[in-house]
């Protein structure tokens, strides 16, 4: 799980190490597999990590564009 998470912030962030770590979680996937377990919670957990990366778009993308819409106002009005 912790190596997963290491893997997503290094993609994200371009991180030459994300090639390393992909790899290394490869050669731990068929272990995983075998238990049940433990192949069930990652699973929910890359349910939950996408459903929560939906929901910080969805609140993200307005904030952002109300953010926009208000220095826009701020430039168009005159000093006093």
């Amino acid at each position: 799980m912790a190596q997963q998470m290491q893997w997503e912030y290094a993609k994200l962030s371009g991180a030459p190490e994300a090639d390393e770590l992909q790899k290394k979680q490869e050669e731990l996937m068929p272990q995983i597999q075998e238990n049940a377990a433990a192949a069930a919670y990652l699973q929910a957990q890359m349910r939950w990590s996408q459903i929560s990366n939906d929901i910080y778009k969805i609140i993200s993308e307005p904030i952002t564009e109300g953010m926009k819409v208000l220095d826009h106002g701020e430039q168009q009005q005159p000093k006093h």
